[in-house]
C-alpha cells in the first residue's frame, strides 16, 4: 500500500519542478537553508555616547545592508577618534535613539544533506505529495530547526558504532549510554533518532521519538530512508 510525504514547497529549492508521475532520485543532495539572527549593539557603551545623540554618529540608515568591517557608527572628538564596524555582512534592522543601540539582521546561508527517493503526486495548495512503497509518519517530542534527509543506519549494539554505519547517515541508536551517544555523534552521521538521549550533540540535530511502540516498530522494520522537515513535530520513515 502506497504512502504519502508531504512537502511545503518553499523548503525546496526555487525553480525545481516536477511532472506528476516523476520518479525523484535524490540520494545524496544538499539543499541550501537560510536562517536569519538579529545582533543588538549598544552604541552607548561602546562609543561613550548620550543615547539621544546616536543619530549624530551614525553612518548608516534604517534598511540599509552593510558589508563585513564597514563603518556603522563614529565618534570624534579633539584627542581621538572612536568607530564601530559591522562585524558582518548585515541589514540594518533597527535604530534606537532611547536606548542608543543598533540592530543588525545576520543572514546565514548553510547546506544540509538531503535524500529523497519516490513518485510526484501533485500539489495540494502550497504542499507537494510523493508517494513511496511504504513509510511511517513518527510524532517527536520536539522538532529542529533545520530540515534533513538521508539514508538509515539501526544500531542496537555497541560494537555497531563505527564510521560505515554513521557517517552521513541519519543513525537510530538504542545505546543511552552518553558516552556512545557522543561516540555516534563525533562520525559525521546527517542526525541522531533516538527514544532517550542525555546527550547534546553540538551541529547534529537530534530527534526523540514520542512513543515507545513507534520506536520499536522502527527497529522492527528497518525502513530505508528518513526525511524531516524544518520545524515539524514529526519525522518521516520510508522505503521508495
Amino acid at each position: 500500500m502506497a504512502f504519502t510525504i508531504k512537502i511545503r514547497a518553499q523548503l525546496l529549492p526555487k525553480g525545481v519542478k516536477f511532472k506528476e508521475g516523476e520518479v525523484v532520485d535524490w540520494g545524496k543532495k544538499s539543499l541550501k537553508e537560510k536562517s536569519e539572527t538579529e545582533l543588538k549593539i549598544n552604541l552607548v557603551e561602546e562609543l561613550k555616547i548620550i543615547p539621544n545623540d546616536i543619530f549624530k554618529h551614525l553612518r548608516v540608515s534604517l534598511g540599509e545592508q552593510v558589508e563585513a568591517q564597514q563603518i556603522l557608527a563614529e565618534k570624534k572628538s579633539f584627542f581621538k577618534k572612536g568607530v564601530f564596524k559591522s562585524p558582518q555582512a548585515a541589514l540594518v534592522r533597527g535604530i534606537d535613539h532611547l536606548e542608543g543601540t543598533l540592530t543588525l539582521s545576520i543572514e546565514k546561508v548553510v547546506e544540509v544533506p538531503f535524500a529523497l527517493e519516490a513518485t510526484y503526486a501533485g500539489k495540494e495548495k502550497e504542499t507537494l505529495l510523493f508517494k513511496v512503497k511504504e513509510g511511517m509518519e513518527i510524532v517527536i517530542t520536539a522538532g529542529v530547526d533545520t530540515s534533513f534527509g538521508g539514508f538509515c543506519s539501526y544500531l542496537e549494539k555497541v560494537p555497531e558504532i563505527n564510521l560505515e554505519n554513521c557517517e552521513n547517515r541519519v543513525v537510530l541508536t538504542k545505546t543511552e549510554d552518553i558516552m556512545d551517544q557522543a561516540k555516534i555523534s563525533a562520525l559525521s552521521p546527517v542526525a541522531l533518532v533516538s527514544y532517550k538521549a542525555d546527550y547534546q550533540p553540538m551541529g547534529t540535530p537530534l530527534l526523540l521519538v514520542e512513543k515507545k511502540e513507534d520506536w520499536h516498530k522502527l527497529f522492527a522494520e528497518k525502513y530505508q530512508l528518513c526525511l524531516y522537515l524544518m520545524g515539524q513535530k514529526t519525522i518521516y520513515f520510508y522505503n521508495p
